[in-house]
């Protein structure tokens, strides 16, 4: 009986554990299941005329952009992405990020805070042909400095006058 049950055990492990590791059966989806690179737009503010630019980057995965979207300037250093899950089939994302790139977003004023936010937004919806995205900021709710709340799906942001 004991054996039995013992065998038991260790095929619902071994099953966790495929479902677990096999690509496609987790909610974490990457840029390219093959590995290799891919263009992605990366969206940031330039320097010198105070615009909205977009560049395409050759990128694996979402830490790719995360880091090139440091390299802009558009986050710092310490700002960390923490996970990125990806919904194909409804066409959402939901990013978490750690609490110095809410610190970060909410140095800016109304501006910068608008702009970061469009950068990341517009970035990784493109990136993943998502229609709807959810930051937030260590598994809570975002709210910037100046009272807006985060707390559902937003949409891609448009910069234009």
């Amino acid at each position: 009986m004991w054996k039995h049950s013992r065998c038991i055990l260790y095929s619902f492990l071994l099953i966790c554990i495929l479902f677990a590791i096999v690509p496609g059966c987790s909610a974490h989806a990457e840029l390219s299941d093959s590995g290799e690179n891919r263009m992605a737009t990366v969206y940031f503010v330039d320097d010198a005329s105070a615009e909205m630019t977009e560049e395409n980057c050759m990128v694996q995965d979402e830490y790719d952009i995360w880091n090139i979207l440091q390299e802009k300037g558009v986050l710092s250093e310490d700002c960390k992405l923490l996970s990125l899950l990806v919904d194909e089939q409804n066409k959402k994302l939901d990013l978490d990020f750690n609490r110095a790139t809410g610190e970060r977003i909410r140095s800016m004023g109304t501006t910068g805070e608008t702009e970061i936010i469009g950068c990341l937004i517009n970035t990784y919806l493109d990136a993943y042909d998502c229609d709807k995205i959810r930051l937030t900021e260590e598994g809570d709710s975002f709210e910037t400095s100046h009272g807006a709340v985060f707390d559902g799906y937003e949409e891609r942001m448009d910069f234009k006058d």
